[in-house]
């Protein structure tokens, strides 16, 4: 996590000093940012890959057995989607970058990727599991106390 978070920071100050380091040439400019855009939000995007992952044996004394990833680092992992990470996509929607880049739908652009990265990371069954490995507890299914066919108002069973 701290190597994501690192990662978008330095990418949020390579486009705090995009307008110097590209001379004012627009098209420079635009492609600049699209790259950097798409960095950031691959760096985002690889953090749902922590939920209910497993990590590969790094050490030769590891075994051939692949290790949880820990609930402390799914935790983590979920606060910088949860939090931090779509808003650290609000310096692309500034006035100043978005007139530069693209003036028609942009602002939209850059809603669209802060919400598909919530979107994502709540779609998929993986989640689930992680916010309750994650201690967060969220997540209960209750079990019903009778079996369907004892429980007022379903029908008998079928004879066999």
């Amino acid at each position: 996590m701290d190597a994501t978070r690192l990662g978008v920071a330095s990418l949020q100050r390579s486009l705090a000093r995009l307008d110097a380091g590209t001379g004012g040439d627009a098209r420079l400019y635009a492609g600049t940012d699209e790259v950097i855009l798409g960095r950031h939000v691959a760096l985002l995007q690889s953090v749902n890959r922590l939920l209910a992952g497993a990590l590969p044996p790094l050490a030769p004394g590891d075994g051939p057995t692949a290790r949880l990833v820990p609930a402390a680092e799914q935790r983590a992992a979920l606060q910088v989607i949860l939090g931090d990470g779509a808003a650290s996509l609000e310096p692309f929607a500034a006035p100043a970058v978005i007139e530069r880049v693209a003036t028609c739908g942009g602002y939209r652009a850059i809603d669209r990727l802060q919400s598909a990265l919530v979107s994502d990371l709540m779609a998929g069954a993986k989640t689930l599991q992680a916010l309750d490995v994650g201690g967060f507890a969220a997540v209960r299914w209750p079990r019903p106390a009778t079996t369907p066919s004892s429980s007022p108002g379903c029908a008998p069973a079928c004879p066999t």
